[in-house]
């Protein structure tokens, strides 16, 4: 049987030259897994922490992307969001605390083939039929695979009414509208 490859890839696959937060940003909208690889130098960077890790959680929310951190080195990962998902190597213990790094780092990748084989059991199912997370058996753990936020009803809009300020002054109001992207989709 012949699988599917898994494309990976992160900052260091551009060239001299490339614009790093244009790259990262397109690589982060074609992407349907996002690895963290949490570290103090990690949560420490302003923009792996702050920019891109951001970008995959809000991608994330929007149901377009998993979401995966992994603890390499012991780092104050608890009182960050990561906190309330659930962290590869298990448990959330640090690779470097493990007895073998070769153990912890297979747990790891045992734990995104779970990840990676959910979203591809997403993408092939058809539209209109979201694929839930299965539940784990009475003693044994979760599957790796993230819950999916529950869906908020959205509200009636409301009648727009013209400022008579600015209908008199002659002025023209605009909305900033949000420009969306189509990758992914």
């Amino acid at each position: 049987m012949e699988r599917d490859n898994v494309q990976t890839w992160f900052d260091g696959d551009m060239d001299a030259g490339d614009r790093l937060d244009t790259g990262i940003a397109r690589a982060l909208r074609g992407a349907h897994v996002f690895v963290g690889l949490l570290s103090p130098d990690y949560l420490a960077s302003n923009y792996c922490w702050r920019i891109e890790y951001r970008r995959a959680m809000n991608r994330r929310a929007r149901g377009l992307m998993r979401v995966v951190a992994v603890v390499l080195r012991p780092c104050d990962w608890k009182s960050t969001p990561v906190a309330g998902f659930k962290l590869l190597p298990e448990d959330g213990r640090e690779v470097t605390r493990w007895r073998s790094a070769d153990d912890a780092y297979l747990n790891v990748a045992q734990g995104i083939r779970r990840v990676v084989a959910a979203v591809r059991k997403e993408l092939a199912a058809p539209a209109g039929r979201p694929v839930r997370a299965k539940r784990a058996a009475p003693g044994r753990a979760a599957p790796e695979a993230e819950a999916k936020p529950p869906h908020k009803p959205s509200l009636p809009a409301k009648p727009k009414t013209p400022r008579p300020d600015a209908r008199d002054a002659g002025a023209t109001t605009r909305r900033a509208g949000s420009a969306r992207s189509k990758a992914g989709r």
